[in-house]
């Protein structure tokens, strides 16, 4: 009908909707290792019985039968798992948007059931680099600091193109994204605005990559002490304790473990003087960097946090 929807696919698909089904000897497949012929079953336990009133999600329609919806729909929830749109608009008009959520079931490499391959290939284009292969949609366990994902491009004309961030699903406002440039090891936050820049023709495999921190910042955190903050990890009661005798606004506060993987946040810090906050979320005994954001800056340190 050559009719446009803005509506975005979700995990479940719309009754009188195509899509294809593929099965291939995929080096990048894992231990999947065997695809043999077969049967496609598709079962009526496969659709979801909700009306098309709510219309945030995608989904297979059917006629509700009242004395099972309730059965069927329960525990049915909201997908609210991490995910970036990456939008790319070539030198010559190609326009490509990339997917990658976080999610824990996935690995860094191809995962059967999450990654898409790219399939309608532009003479020029963007991509994730997984392994060997080529994909528009990607499954990544987080999106944590030391978290990158190579992105592939293909110019055909030396022109300027841009990289930017199409569209954000559920990540806190402080998680950072940034497009790091191998060629000079520089950094591009995409939250502030697009990436231009200009290449010869050709296909770019190693030049690009979505990282979460700017390791080249020159922002340095303060020692807890410095200023009129300081703060502690009391092993006995396993909460941190926080001086602020200036009632500075505490706007959260970051754990992680030595690696740079973010582990835990805590949020609704109130504005008192001594602030006491359980560590709830249990944490393997080791040493931990704890950064506290706060109105008179940000603070960070190591403690030790033992395992209850």
């Amino acid at each position: 009908s050559g009719a446009e929807s803005n509506n975005r696919p979700g995990a479940y698909i719309p009754v009188a909707q195509g899509f294809f089904v593929n099965t291939t000897q995929d080096a990048q497949a894992g231990s999947f290792d065997s695809f043999d012929t077969g049967k496609i079953i598709f079962k009526n336990s496969q659709r979801y019985y909700k009306t098309e009133i709510e219309r945030e999600i995608s989904f297979f329609l059917q006629a509700r039968d009242e004395s099972k919806s309730k059965q069927e729909t329960e525990g049915k929830t909201e997908d609210g798992r991490y995910k970036i749109r990456l939008s790319f608009r070539s030198p010559t008009g190609y326009h490509r948007e990339l997917l990658v959520g976080a999610d824990a079931r996935t690995s860094q490499g191809f995962d059967l059931g999450f990654d898409a391959p790219l399939i309608d290939k532009g003479p020029e284009d963007m991509y994730w680099v997984v392994g060997e292969g080529k994909y528009v949609i990607q499954g990544v366990p987080h999106f944590n600091l030391d978290q990158a994902l190579p992105i592939g491009i293909k110019i055909a004309e030396e022109n300027e193109f841009s990289i930017e961030i199409g569209e954000l699903e559920n990540l806190p406002e402080i998680t950072e994204i940034y497009l790091r440039d191998n060629s000079d090891s520089t950094y591009h936050d995409l939250r502030k605005e697009a990436f231009k820049a200009t290449l010869p023709a050709g296909e770019y495999q190693d030049l690009y990559e979505i990282v979460f921190q700017d390791v080249t910042s020159t922002r340095e955190d303060k020692e807890p002490g410095e200023g009129s903050i300081d703060y502690f990890y009391s092993m006995d009661e396993r909460e941190f304790v926080i001086s602020n005798p200036e009632l500075h606004e505490i706007e959260h506060i970051n754990i992680y473990n030595i690696t740079g993987q973010l582990v835990d946040q805590h949020f609704g810090i109130p504005d008192i003087k001594e602030i006491h906050i359980p560590q709830k979320k249990s944490l393997s005994s080791g040493v931990y960097i704890v950064k506290i954001y706060t109105s008179a800056g940000d603070y960070a340190k190591k403690v030790i946090i033992r395992k209850d």
